[in-house]
């Protein structure tokens, strides 16, 4: 897999995504003279058909985009499945995309239809393509946010690729005597743009179609946000069953859980100084976003410079705007201390990486090993304190003299139910269970087979929970089964009984072979689930006196278990295993112990288990073991994981799996785990070859040998020490640590990334500029007018800076609040609203600006509120008009109209003033 933000198919397709979203705002306004021409319009209306077509499909893109904002919102409330939250943002992005690509094809149809076009019918289908716009692009912010910096190159490169288009075009077709130029150029335009968004949709379709979204690299060196499961089960060993419970202490693949202690509980998202480091780059995605269209190009440099220098300021931006966006995504590929886009933090706070044993992450935020003053423990010790009898009677399935107690463990993947907080009136009840109640070595019970005393049956089935109301989450059932009676048949129906506070019912029926379960029920009433939620073990990890305790429950979130007690209830067992996985160990290296011969390599996923022949304990008044590791595993195995025979002398290449595994010499202590090779070279060609254990255990490997039939290879594991890091355990470092996505981290206030802030000051600098074109277009005599208005060099340079602000602005800006989805979205709804109305309100100013004469202004003589005043109104009247139009079923017929007040306004005005002559 790629590293994090960088997958090379990714990056195209954000790219391709920001092209693709822009193309149809491009051929709006750079094929608008030549469409003009294609349907046969008077070139007059050039200015209007422009506006009127722009504000279509900007105006149109507001619901869209609102739109996208809430299925988000309902996306991150957390009460849908993984499935659905997909269908939510990731495949309606897919749907979007491709409905981008079909607006252009539905364009290219509408275009060349007809010997003038179809008019009314392109405005609309523009108006459509500024509704897909709108929502598309929301999408594409909602999903991952470390590739938005190549969205925005694309954004941004679009005016170069199509305007090399464009000239392209020009180019080959421009001789209007021997071509209709103005009909292929807009053709061309189409036809490339519905070639680029095809390739837009076709890589944004391979990357979510099955792609899960990235999370950061899995630093092996990091430590891991570990957290405590159990699995009951009842094993047969000779004449009786012998129980095991599994401790697993797990990877948990959570989102997010924060530090829960005062001052070291978790920033993200709850301190105020976070939220103070998020309001200088919203500001500057509102000031940028908001205000760019509003004065560009209708003011500047529309109205303050001379006119034939507005096609070079149009060629400066074309280039000037690519490169800040361009700039930022080199620096965040480039050095992540340069990096704008703080996961999981802004730019005053971040989330260290917590490394393994204490270490300290390098300058580039990577975890090295603990080289001195390392956080182990070593030694290792066990003691669970849950009292079987907490957890109520046993459960108990009958069927006239046939009698058997059961462990079954309940699980769900609905993401929308808590079994710990699920409120139950009466009973939770699970129906339409189905599946198979079979031996323990896989074979089909018969109804009318007699089962002995003392026999175990696997339960493997699936059900659906339909009280309380959850949407019919489905669940799965395991569970093992203790026969009880002697000599009698399972029959028809096993009736479910006891269980806590006897609330456990139920049945399920049977039919012959396999697949036996044919339909059933199983309620827990109010009380036993209770009985179970209160039932608590801890599981105590240390040297000495255990002093780590990893706290489990029977009922969690999505698992509940019902008849441990099952247990302590059973006949002729003497022996009880624990096995214990997942044991946070610092890293462990083996490596020959001199050097030559031999292979380097890491030992990974080690799994210890005990046998402990005083089960008096665990059935009567709770577990107690001590699990003690420093052993010898003389004639321990040694084979490939992928099934190869195995020799002593073999080569084994880099990143080859071999399995070990080992029994202690009193036979009591069982090691499982895996040996990956890291360095390529044979075991032990010499017959000499002594390895040495560091890290997480500590020891040797010696005398290895092939074993008889040349399969695998046998030699002595001696452990002397173990050393684990207990602050991976979550129950220890929950109130001081973060755990994101499996991986722990500390909250941290930094200062490396306080220069992002400075893009800041571009912000009033526009703001003042806006003012400034503003007064100077009404206080024309004003020394700042005659410096700025048709003055060629001053009026161009204000121009492109303050469009240039607006670029800056946004390239920096959205970078400091993309890692926070519940920023980014709201403060890009809110720019865009600002973006599009403010532009409509601006079209309303300047068009009654131009109805009057700048040295008779109808405002003479009023104080500067009441012009300011003045001019809001008559903007704000026109702006409605403007709006009226969008809704018009006969373009053609409102341009034609537009044109006939025109002329008629003309004509009265020229009258007024030969009369007054």
């Amino acid at each position: 897999m790629a590293e994090f933000g960088k997958d090379p198919l990714k990056v195209a397709a954000y790219m391709f995504a920001g092209l693709s979203m822009m193309l149809n705002i491009r051929l709006v306004y750079s094929s608008a003279p030549y469409a003009l021409l294609r349907f046969k319009l008077p070139e007059n209306l050039f200015s209007v058909f422009v506006r009127i077509m722009a504000g279509s499909l900007e105006l149109w893109c507001l619901p869209s985009m609102t739109l996208g904002n809430i299925l988000d919102f309902i996306r991150k409330q957390g009460k849908l499945d993984d499935n659905t939250k997909r269908w939510l943002i990731d495949y309606q992005s897919i749907f979007w995309s491709w409905a981008n690509f079909f607006t252009f094809v539905i364009l290219l149809f509408v275009y060349i239809g007809g010997d003038q076009g179809h008019l009314t019918a392109f405005y609309w289908v523009i108006a459509a393509s500024g509704f897909v716009f709108g929502i598309y692009m929301v999408m594409v912010y909602a999903l991952e946010f470390q590739y938005l910096a190549w969205y925005m190159v694309g954004e941004n490169s679009f005016p170069m690729v199509t305007s090399l288009m464009h000239y392209i075009g020009t180019l080959l077709f421009g001789n209007r005597r021997k071509y209709n130029s103005d009909y292929i150029i807009v053709y061309i335009d189409i036809v490339m743009s519905l070639g680029i968004s095809l390739v837009a949709a076709a890589l944004w379709t391979m990357v979510y179609k099955s792609v899960e979204q990235e999370y950061p690299p899995k630093d092996p060196k990091q430590r891991n946000c570990i957290r405590l499961s159990t699995q009951p089960s009842i094993t047969t060993s000779g004449s009786g069953a012998n129980p095991e419970i599994i401790y697993t202490l797990q990877q948990v693949f959570v989102p997010h859980s924060a530090a829960t202690s005062g001052s070291n509980s978790c920033g993200f998202q709850k301190s105020a100084g976070y939220y103070g480091h998020l309001l200088s780059p919203s500001l500057m995605v509102l000031v940028g976003m908001g205000l760019v269209y509003s004065i560009y190009p209708g003011i500047a440099p529309g109205m303050i410079v001379p006119f034939y220098l507005i096609d070079k300021i149009e060629m400066v931006l074309l280039i000037a705007t690519a490169v800040p966006p361009v700039l930022i995504a080199i620096l965040k590929q480039s050095n992540p201390d340069y990096n704008p886009y703080v996961y999981l933090g802004n730019w005053g706070y971040e989330h260290l990486k917590s490394c393994k044993g204490g270490g300290t992450p390098d300058t580039k935020g990577d975890c090295k090993d603990c080289t001195s003053s390392c956080e182990a423990d070593s030694g290792l010790k066990l003691k669970d304190n849950l009292t079987l009898g907490a957890t109520g009677n046993p459960v108990t399935l009958t069927n006239g003299n046939f009698t058997a107690n059961a462990a079954i463990t309940i699980t769900t993947k609905a993401q929308d139910v808590d079994f710990k907080n699920l409120t139950v009136t009466n009973n939770l009840t699970i129906s339409s269970i189905s599946g198979s109640i079979k031996k323990t070595d896989g074979r089909d019970l018969e109804r009318d087979t007699r089962l002995n005393n003392g026999e175990v049956l696997i339960l493997n089935a699936n059900g659906q929970i339909n009280q309380p109301d959850t949407g019919n989450a489905n669940v799965t059932l395991a569970g093992t089964i203790k026969v009880t009676s002697s000599l009698q048949k399972l029959g028809d129906k096993l009736n479910f009984v006891g269980g806590p506070n006897s609330g456990i019912s139920g049945s399920l029926s049977l039919a012959n072979g396999s697949g036996n379960i044919t339909s059933g029920t199983l309620t827990i009433n109010r009380d036993g689930l209770e009985t179970l939620k209160t039932a608590t073990g801890t599981l105590s990890i240390g040297t000495g006196t255990p002093d780590t305790p990893v706290t489990y429950k029977l009922v969690t979130k999505d698992t509940i278990i019902i008849g441990l007690d099952t247990l302590k209830e059973l006949n002729g067992a003497t022996n009880a295993k624990v096995t214990l996985t997942g044991l946070p160990l610092l890293p462990i290296t083996i490596a020959p112990s001199t050097a030559g011969d031999g292979i380097s390599a890491t030992l990974t996923d080690v799994t210890f288990s005990q046998t402990d022949g005083n089960f008096g304990g665990l059935k009567n008044s709770g577990a107690g073991l001590t699990l003690n590791l420093t052993q010898a595993f003389n004639g321990a195995q040694i084979t490939r994981k992928d099934g190869q025979a195995l020799k002593k002398d073999d080569t084994l290449d880099k990143d080859t799996v071999l399995k070990l595994e080992g029994s202690s010499t009193g036979g009591t202590i069982q090691i499982n785990a895996n040996i990956k090779v890291i360095s390529r070279g044979k075991l032990n060609s010499v017959g000499s070859t002594t390895y040495t254990l560091k890290g997480g255990i500590e020891g040797q490997l010696n005398n290895l040998q092939d074993a008889s039939g040349n399969n695998h290879v046998t030699g002595n594991l001696t452990i002397t020490n173990i050393k684990y890091d207990s602050n991976e355990i979550h129950d220890k470092h929950k109130d001081t640590m973060c755990c994101y996505f499996g991986k722990v981290y500390k909250w941290s206030d930094t200062s490396k990334y306080y220069g992002w802030h400075s893009p800041l000051i571009l912000a009033p600098l526009q703001i003042c500029l806006a003012a400034i074109f503003i007064y100077s277009l009404h206080y024309r005599d004003s020394a700042i007018a005659r410096s700025i208005i048709n003055q060629p060099k001053m009026s161009t340079a204000l121009s492109i800076v303050f469009y240039m602000c607006h670029e800056i602005l946004l390239a920096a800006g959205f970078p400091g609040i993309a890692p926070d989805d519940n920023v980014l979205l709201p403060m890009q709804l809110i720019g865009a609203y600002l973006m599009v109305l403010l532009a409509y309100y601006s079209v309303g100013y300047i068009t009654e600006y131009k109805r009057h004469d700048p040295f008779h202004w109808p405002t003479d003589g009023m104080t500067k509120w009441n012009a300011l005043c003045y001019w809001l109104k008559m903007a704000s009247k026109i702006t409605n008009k403007n709006f009226k139009q969008l809704f018009t079923t006969d373009l053609r017929r409102d341009l034609l109209i537009i044109i006939f007040k025109c002329v008629n306004w003309v004509n009265r005005k020229s009258k007024s003033t030969a009369y007054i002559l």
